[in-house]
């Protein structure tokens, strides 16, 4: 039972949107970056340490737009995934993006009486800016796991009220529909302050960052309904 949910709770990483803490903080919202950056990330999902999250991902310009490179180890000797990431976006003018992307999962256990198991997952994204600071953002993605629906999409909406305030709302539709919402609130270009929520089941998270000329540190924490907190926290480092 215990691997069973293990690996329910692994399933739902490989599709997580929520890489860095600041998107987590803000209800799992997907976050669209072009700025070139060096990432790694600690989350502690229900704070077991057994069903841990270590990523480390990077975003390199290229003459056409940028790469993405990730790789994420998920679990115990028990039972792990390890995943490995690269995409591709393009920028074909001032306001939009398109892109693309390849995952890797390997997932592995102790347990004879289970099989070691690997995925591949492809993605497809666009992204459009629209004034008024408003960025509008659609994937869709392979669940070759789930023959029963083999498809999910994820779209996010952000909007920049002022230079300080900032609000996303998203959806996700999996093996289920969810809600994402969140703000965020940018004090002097330092210090961030974030809270958001999710549904299918209602999760509530909150935030706070630390913005300096070439890191920033997030940290937040996820509360769900039934099994309780998750820490997260990220360091990005840009260039």
């Amino acid at each position: 039972m215990v691997l069973m949910a293990m690996t329910t709770t692994g399933y739902a990483q490989f599709v997580h949107t929520a890489h860095s803490a600041r998107s987590a903080a803000m209800g799992g919202c997907f976050i669209f970056d072009t700025a070139s950056y060096a990432a790694v990330g600690y989350r502690c999902n229900f704070s077991l340490a057994a069903l841990a999250d270590k990523r480390i991902d990077a975003n390199i310009p290229t003459p056409l737009g940028g790469m993405t490179l990730a790789y994420q180890h998920h679990g115990n000797t028990d039972y792990h995934e390890q995943q490995v990431g690269v995409g591709f976006t393009i920028r074909t003018s001032s306001w939009l993006h398109v892109g693309v992307a390849a995952d890797y999962l390997h997932l592995g256990t102790s347990d004879p009486h289970y099989e070691n198991q690997q995925w591949v997952r492809a993605a497809a994204h666009i992204v459009v800016r629209l004034p008024e600071d408003v960025t509008l953002y659609a994937c869709g993605a392979s669940r070759q796991w789930d023959k029963a629906k083999p498809w999910m999409a994820v779209a996010s909406l952000q909007y920049r009220l002022t230079p300080g305030w900032t609000t996303m709302l998203g959806a996700e539709s999996d093996d289920r529909f969810r809600l994402r919402a969140g703000a965020e609130y940018l004090y002097s270009g330092t210090f961030a302050f974030r809270t958001g929520f999710s549904t299918a089941p209602f999760t509530a998270t909150f935030g706070i960052g630390l913005n300096l000329k070439a890191l920033s540190i997030d940290l937040s924490t996820e509360t769900h309904s039934q099994l309780g907190i998750t820490p997260h926290i990220s360091m990005l480092l840009w260039f």
